[in-house]
């Protein structure tokens, strides 16, 4: 159920919207156009790596689960009287409730990231939503990054 809402949280902060592809509300400097193509480049940073840790922690999630029903079925063999048997089954259902405990934590950490990540973008859209340029302060901009970026 966590996976599911995490999923869906993170559904909603992957659609980025791209600069000045509706029609221009405001004009904006080649300095407001950098900070907004900067948090632009960041955001779709963290929402990335925020969508492969969703699929790490889908996975734990996933394995524990089949741990847990495993350890059900291996309940329901042991004889009452076998008690190394209820010994070594208590010593797995420990360790696999520390795995609960972990994935848990792991989800409730991510969901935060994800509702910060989801705060930033809207704040993100507000400002850089609508917004139009000169095609010169774009190509600029991109000239100074690929600069950036051999350097």
């Amino acid at each position: 159920m966590k996976s599911a809402t995490l999923s869906a949280l993170l559904a909603g902060a992957i659609a980025l919207p791209c600069i000045a592809q509706t029609p221009a509300q405001k004009s904006v400097s080649r300095d407001e156009l950098r900070a907004c193509m900067d948090t632009e480049a960041q955001v779709t940073g963290r929402r990335e790596v925020l969508a492969a840790r969703n699929a790490k922690v889908a996975e734990e999630r996933s394995a524990v689960k089949a741990e847990s029903d495993a350890l059900v079925a291996e309940e329901k063999t042991i004889r009452e009287d076998d008690y190394k048997a209820r010994d070594r089954f208590n010593r797995k259902l420990k360790e696999t409730q520390a795995r609960i405990t972990t994935v848990n934590a792991s989800s409730d950490a991510l969901r935060a990231e994800v509702q910060a990540l989801t705060k930033d973008l809207n704040a993100y859209n507000q400002t850089c939503g609508g917004i139009s340029y000169l095609a010169e302060d774009k190509a600029a901009i991109l000239k100074e990054r690929e600069a950036a970026a051999r350097k």
